[in-house]
């Protein structure tokens, strides 16, 4: 039976994709504040001081900083490159003119200003929010898939803001790309303390959970070999379970999390709690490629003539919602399990049809 590690490792990238896709927990600027009276009589105000005194970087800065406030973003970015231009080396302007336009989704820009701020700078003055920069330095460098970067800010901002539920989340996401499972638990555990009861969390520490208890038993069973002693007796699958359950009581309708819990229970030998719950992953997410395979593999592994021929249904299926799916290293497994039905059913040219289509859906992805 495949490694769980090797086709978690699939699920997880598969659930959240990559830089847009990736679950971003908590945007600070989704959903700007609308200012009261007096808070917009201040806008007003310091509106009028940028009008009398246009040379002074204050001004403009003390203006940009209640449009922040305010969330008027767009308008808070022309302010600050206003300030740029009379204090364009002063760690405040830099700071705010990254935030602006962070807000504004001009990553490119943020990117700038705050790591001009953060490298040319050793101390920082009170306006400046160093962990706060680090968050959003680790969120830009996530987005543009610089996983190296990402985790480094994500692990100084967490440093800095030790109840910060959302830069563990996405340090314990950014250490699963690099592959760093280990690290990766031990943020999602820690965002988990913090948010007990989030069902994105719950979700994703169950995944990770998952992983973790893979490596250790992986590694049990290397060190034994390396000893020559006997093989671990056995796994205990019990925390991850507990973990799978717990997201499913805090998200009950996740078709992901189903889909893991299939995982788990092939890999324990609970067949038919796996096929149970590989069935719920598939009628809650009919789009997706992932669970009709697993479902078609694990009824496949029954011997069933009934279960083969509902397996062949679905991974066709599968094949059709997704020709470039990938698992692990191996890329179209679903097509390629399918094709190797064909083939036992003496129907090679149709199993080489469908290899040649599955050739020339990766190459068409390739080029583009």
């Amino acid at each position: 039976m495949p490694a769980i590690r090797v086709l978690l490792c699939w699920a997880i990238l598969s659930a959240c994709g990559f830089a847009q896709d990736i679950p971003f927990p908590f945007e600070r600027f989704s959903n700007p504040p609308r200012p009261d009276e007096a808070a917009q009589a201040q806008e007003d105000t310091l509106k009028h001081i940028v009008a009398v005194h246009p040379e002074s970087a204050d001004a403009w800065t003390d203006f940009g900083w209640r449009l922040y406030k305010n969330g008027h973003y767009g308008e808070c970015e022309y302010a600050m490159g206003e300030a740029r231009k009379v204090a364009p080396a002063d760690p405040y302007v830099l700071w705010l003119s990254g935030l602006a336009s962070y807000a504004m989704g001009h990553y490119a820009d943020a990117h700038t200003y705050l790591w001009q701020m953060w490298k040319d700078n050793r101390t920082y003055p009170e306006t400046v929010d160093i962990g706060m920069t680090y968050d959003l330095l680790g969120r830009i460098a996530l987005h543009d898939r610089d996983l190296f970067t990402a985790a480094y800010f994500f692990s100084k901002a967490a440093e800095e803001q030790h109840d910060n539920w959302q830069v563990e989340f996405l340090l314990g996401i950014t250490e699963w790309y690099r592959q760093q499972y280990g690290a990766s638990f031990d943020a999602f555990e820690r965002a988990r303390a913090l948010r007990p009861k989030d069902a994105l969390v719950l979700d994703y520490y169950a995944w990770a959970r998952a992983a973790a208890d893979e490596r250790d038993y992986a590694r049990a069973q290397a060190l034994a070999t390396a000893l020559d002693k006997p093989a671990p007796a056995g796994r205990d699958f019990a925390p991850t379970l507990a973990a799978i359950d717990a997201a499913l009581k805090a998200d009950p309708e996740n078709a992901l999390t189903y889909e893991l819990e299939g995982r788990v229970l092939q890999s324990k030998g609970d067949t038919d709690g796996a096929i149970k719950a590989l069935r719920r992953a598939v009628a809650l997410d009919p789009k997706a490629a992932g669970p009709p395979y697993m479902l078609a593999k694990t009824l496949l592994a029954t011997g069933s003539i009934d279960a083969r021929i509902e397996a062949k249904e679905l991974l066709i299926r599968s094949v059709a919602l997704a020709p470039g799916y990938w698992e692990g290293d191996e890329i179209a497994p679903n097509g390629h399990l399918l094709a190797q039905m064909f083939a036992d059913e003496g129907s090679y040219e149709r199993a080489q049809d469908l290899l040649d289509w599955l050739d020339r859906q990766q190459d068409q992805e390739a080029s583009k």
